[in-house]
């Protein structure tokens, strides 16, 4: 998910510049508008995680983002359709991010009680490695093609998320013998 996103956001400049041909001034609205979309992802995932179930609306989260790259694609060179998307980018990721540190903690708590905070740390350090790998895959997919095309492989990455978090809820229910369902 952080590798999905980073793909795409660390270049989010050039491909704004380049291919969307926005002028400089536009940057700054498009962090902007990035930014304050987090603080609502980030309460989104919470209420989601409590109102909904959480695998279901993880795995459509993780889809929204899948979609939302795509989008970024095929409307790339659309000024105010991309600060709507860059935007939708923010409350998606946040929203992510919220949803599945909670279900972190949770399977901590389960699993493993005295050890929430080293889950707790370890969930940081996959949100940054993650970071770091999209940012080193954007730049792979510009030495080797275009800037047009990092968000096609930040789709892929988010579509490969999706699905391996889908099979890994399916091995922790397996495992989940005789009590609830871990989520």
């Amino acid at each position: 998910m952080s590798v999905a996103t980073f793909s795409f956001f660390t270049f989010v400049s050039p491909y704004l510049l380049d291919v969307t041909g926005v002028d400089v001034r536009w940057l700054s609205l498009g962090m902007l508008v990035f930014g304050v979309c987090a603080i609502a992802g980030n309460l989104l995932g919470g209420y989601l995680m409590d109102v909904m179930e959480p695998i279901r609306s993880t795995v459509a989260a993780l889809a929204g983002l899948t979609l939302n790259l795509l989008a970024v694609y095929a409307f790339g060179s659309s000024p105010l359709l991309m600060m709507v998307l860059v935007g939708s980018l923010g409350v998606v990721f946040f929203c992510l991010v919220t949803m599945l540190t909670l279900r972190l903690l949770k399977l901590a708590q389960a699993l493993a009680p005295d050890s929430t905070a080293v889950a707790a740390g370890l969930n940081i350090a996959s949100f940054n490695l993650g970071t770091a790998l999209g940012g080193g895959l954007g730049s792979l997919t510009i030495s080797y093609a275009a800037v047009s095309h990092v968000p096609l492989v930040g789709a892929l990455a988010g579509a490969t998320a999706m699905a391996m978090f889908w099979l890994q809820t399916k091995r922790v229910r397996r495992t989940a013998a005789g009590g609830t369902a871990l989520r």
